[in-house]
């Protein structure tokens, strides 16, 4: 399987990735990041965000090198696009669950069993029953979120000298998380919810660490192993699951 990359320069930010014939949009964003990050979104767009002063070169490079990643993340898409096709359902902690829809005086929402309740002033508004969906989601993830960060802060940090750390959500395109040790500040991206706790629980542990060690070296590795053994499989699960990858 041969892979091409049409004409690239520094004020173009799309280019041309074509695989066995197929044309394939790859977008490139440069922002005020150290490291590259490549992704395939659900419409099969390849995105890569690069560092404000990287070169045209190391980039395509860098496609080039993942070539393979992507053509598996791209027919992984194709797949995935299949299989949730279906209307009226959501991915939730790793689980697709149907999204029943009612008329009521307030817009909410509830879990009722295994399915997920809208209730909205107006059922024909698909911008309405979205925004009560996601403002449900976050509200959720919050709750989550906190209680996993503050038990694992609890077993795994309680014999350090840090606080605990304030909480943030976001959504996010190129990260599952951040850290900002001094601002005492853990971010986690809010499309988290949609996936198995276990990949929560490694993305808080990941964040947590870097009050210890702010950068990727073998200490904060070390770490991480010592108390997660699997996380290379949990970040790769992810990864897989998103159709992101972190390099």
């Amino acid at each position: 399987m041969s892979l091409y990359i049409g004409k690239w320069t520094a004020k173009v930010k799309n280019s041309v990735l074509q695989l066995d014939g197929a044309t394939f949009e790859v977008l490139v964003v440069r922002k005020k990041i150290k490291n590259m990050y490549l992704r395939v979104k659900p419409d099969g767009q390849v995105a890569v965000s690069a560092p404000l002063r990287i070169s045209d070169k190391h980039i395509i490079d860098f496609i080039r090198l993942k070539k393979s990643w992507i053509i598996k993340q791209i027919q992984k898409q194709d797949t995935r696009r299949q299989s949730t096709a279906a209307p009226n359902t959501v991915w939730w902690l790793g689980s697709i669950k149907p999204i029943l829809v009612e008329v009521g005086a307030r817009n909410t929402a509830e879990m009722r069993g295994n399915a997920i309740c809208l209730t909205v002033k107006d059922r024909n508004s698909k911008e309405m029953r979205d925004d009560v969906l996601e403002q449900w989601m976050r509200k959720q993830a919050a709750v989550i979120f906190n209680e996993q960060m503050n038990r694992i802060f609890r077993q795994v940090f309680a014999g350090y000298d840090i606080p605990m750390p304030k909480l943030y959500l976001r959504k996010m395109k190129t990260l599952w998380g951040s850290c900002t040790p001094s601002k005492n500040k853990i971010t986690l991206n809010t499309e988290l919810i949609k996936y198995d706790i276990r990949y929560i629980e490694y993305v808080v542990l990941h964040e947590l660490t870097h009050l210890l060690y702010i950068h990727h070296d073998d200490d904060f590795y070390g770490f991480l192993s010592l108390h997660m053994p699997d996380w290379k499989a949990r970040r790769t699960e992810l990864n897989n699951h998103s159709g992101r990858v972190e390099f």
